[in-house]
């Protein structure tokens, strides 16, 4: 610590990497892009059941009361 105060050289210093820094961050926006097309085709399948379950009990429900007089 008392060398670094004085001024003498600190070994083993990396300069920094743009190439490398610039792969990780493309990696990183890889990662979150997958997440996110993972995200919504869940999202979208869980929406669209619940639309085709709603459509199908309109139609369950209106089949229903329409059938009703002559089933009972």
């Amino acid at each position: 610590m008392l060398q670094v105060a004085v001024g003498a050289p600190v070994r083993n210093q990396q300069l920094p990497q743009h190439q490398g820094a610039t792969k990780s961050i493309l990696a990183v926006l890889w990662k979150q892009a997958i997440g996110a097309a993972i995200t919504y085709a869940v999202v979208m399948t869980l929406a669209g059941s619940a639309f085709l379950y709603a459509m199908y009990h309109e139609y369950a429900v209106g089949f229903a009361r329409l059938a009703w007089p002559y089933i009972s």
